[in-house]
């Protein structure tokens, strides 16, 4: 029976082991969506959850069914012999190896998570802060040089591309789909930047602005013709006459800030300046 009981705990603590992450996501997740996250530890954790469980319901369950069976007990003889004794021993050991196995797995764990953590916010971080640049160079661009002007046509022409439905795709080849699809998409636009500019009255941010320069910068990093025009764009307009670098007191003339010069010029000081 112990054997058997062994033989049934190994299986089934590895089925608890698997549905551990997914109870403690749906339990704990509907209190903390933070605290949620750390089922994925929990599912790092599998092997070494699995031997712990097994180990203690094969420590507990031995003197009992060994000593205290209908057999011994008819023969009036529970005592615990010396080899049984032993084997309570080693398995109270293993039991003690499988949790020392779980802290260091557990400590692994929690190090690993809390790094990627602090990495991810500070790479998001840095992310958001680049297009927070990007987005005040377009909008100073534009105020310079207004979009759909003969300097910027072609550039702005791809910026605005996506946004104004002039893209060809599959199944829109022919004018007239072209046109109703380009009718509908600039319909859209107009929707969306009438719910933007009240929710920007009420909150006093740029929301659901199709051609606000926070939007047309997140939209031109998505693929590379865009984000080459949007270099382009932001190169010509503030590099001055005859040179073939920026310097910082070209952002400092246009931004007005050093710190703000500065910010930029560290993000586009890491690459080749595009002529």
């Amino acid at each position: 029976m112990w054997v058997e009981i062994v033989w049934g705990s190994l299986w089934a603590a590895k089925i608890l082991a698997k549905l551990l992450p997914f109870i403690f996501r749906q339990l704990i997740g509907v209190v903390s969506i933070e605290t949620a996250k750390h089922a994925t530890i929990l599912a790092a954790l599998e092997v070494p959850n699995s031997l712990v469980a097994w180990t203690f319901v094969s420590f507990v369950t031995f003197i009992p069914l060994v000593t205290r069976n209908p057999t011994q007990r008819g023969l009036n003889d529970t005592d615990v012999k010396s080899w049984e004794a032993i084997l309570r021993q080693l398995l109270a050991a293993l039991l003690v190896i499988s949790l020392i196995y779980l802290a260091e797995k557990s400590f692994i764990q929690l190090v690993a998570f809390n790094f990627h953590k602090v990495s991810y916010e500070e790479r998001i971080s840095k992310n958001k802060a680049a297009v927070r640049i990007l987005a005040r160079l377009y909008e100073l661009s534009r105020a310079l040089f207004p979009t759909f002007t003969r300097d910027f046509q072609s550039e702005d022409d791809i910026l605005t591309n996506r946004r104004l439905g002039h893209q060809n795709t599959s199944g829109t080849s022919t004018p007239a789909m072209r046109a109703v699809l380009g009718g509908a998409k600039r319909a859209v636009n107009k929707a969306t930047s009438a719910f933007g500019s009240a929710a920007q009255e009420i909150t006093g941010k740029q929301i659901f602005q199709p051609t606000s320069p926070y939007s047309v910068v997140v939209d031109a990093l998505s693929s590379l013709d865009s984000r080459l025009s949007l270099a382009r764009r932001l190169w010509f307009s503030f590099a001055s006459e005859g040179e073939n670098v920026l310097h910082l007191g070209d952002f400092e003339d246009v931004l007005g800030n050093k710190a703000e010069a500065t910010e930029a010029m560290t993000l586009f000081d890491k690459v080749t300046p595009i002529c």
